[in-house]
């Protein structure tokens, strides 16, 4: 959206425990959310989350959205909860400020597309990101856990990787810069592979990775490293697809877990290995960050 267009967008203020406003922000972005303000309140204990919507979603859809990405934590929309229909020429542009040069790893910044200023020390790997209406920038937790094991995935020897709910295509695009030959990313999301495509272009990766709209159940072909950044009941819906499109003496990679459900998530998926006769794999990593977790299911 360019900045001097005028822009009708809903504006959804919904207050939240402090302690778990980074992730309920998060997971309101992954539900549809352009971007999301967190507001101090006079009440430490509360933070007020200013989620940005698109203003051609109808009032239904767009609570509906805004209510899984609260059930996700266990909680309910609150009722206190205020929706504001705004136009503004500024907005399109503001929620961009929060975005800045991240590193992952030793060697690997994620940048904005708009950030001018950035200069990339020697021997770093960049990739040039402008997440638009997709989730995944490697600022939240899960996208930062799963780069870095996908990273590991890929010096060890993945050739071959698959992205599932690719979102930005940030994690297919660092797996090109590891070193992988063959790499793919589905979404169910067209505005997500439509996205993941032009970023993948303005890396000069358009014809190393392929994007599209492809069901899991779809996919004929397995892969050396399956990561897999979705939520829990997500993960534990597909866990026999999973298992079936990763090599027998490849790796899983899960995230958009929080750690309470992290058993919940492990035991569905090593039973879906035993189901497909891989009686050795279990969990080899798991690793935390806040309250996310990030999991790796392999043959140990």
């Amino acid at each position: 959206m360019p900045a001097s267009a005028s822009v009708s967008w809903w504006q959804f203020d919904l207050p939240v425990a402090a302690s778990v406003a980074d992730d309920v922000a998060a997971l309101l972005v992954n539900f549809g959310a352009l971007g999301v303000e967190l507001i101090d309140t006079p009440d430490k204990n509360t933070t007020l989350l200013r989620a940005n919507y698109d203003g051609a979603l109808k009032t239904a859809t767009l609570k509906s959205h805004a209510r899984r990405g609260f059930e996700e934590m266990g909680l309910r929309l609150p009722d206190e909860a205020v929706l504001t229909r705004r136009e503004d020429t500024d907005w399109a542009e503001a929620w961009k400020k929060g975005l800045t040069p991240l590193k992952v790893g030793d060697a690997l910044f994620i940048v904005p597309t708009w950030d001018t200023t950035f200069v990339t020390p020697p021997g770093a790997h960049v990739i040039r990101l402008d997440p638009g209406m997709a989730f995944g920038t490697g600022h939240h937790a899960t996208t930062a856990l799963c780069l870095a094991q996908v990273e590991k995935a890929v010096a060890r020897g993945a050739h071959s990787v698959l992205d599932v709910g690719c979102g930005t295509g940030v994690l297919a695009m660092a797996a090109v810069l590891g070193g992988a030959k063959q790499v793919h990313g589905i979404d169910n999301d067209p505005i997500a592979v439509t996205v993941a495509n032009e970023n993948a272009t303005q890396n000069g990766m358009a014809d190393q990775i392929a994007f599209s709209e492809t069901p899991l159940a779809k996919l004929s072909e397995a892969y050396d490293c399956v990561v897999a950044n979705i939520l829990a009941p997500t993960l534990i819906e597909m866990a026999d697809d999973l298992i079936r499109v990763t090599q027998t003496n490849g790796c899983l990679i899960l995230s958009g877990v929080l750690e309470t459900q992290a058993d919940d998530v492990t035991t569905a998926l090593v039973a879906a290995a035993h189901r497909a006769h891989r009686k050795q794999w279990k969990l080899t990593e798991r690793v935390v960050s806040g309250e996310w977790v990030a999991l790796v299911v392999a043959q140990g």
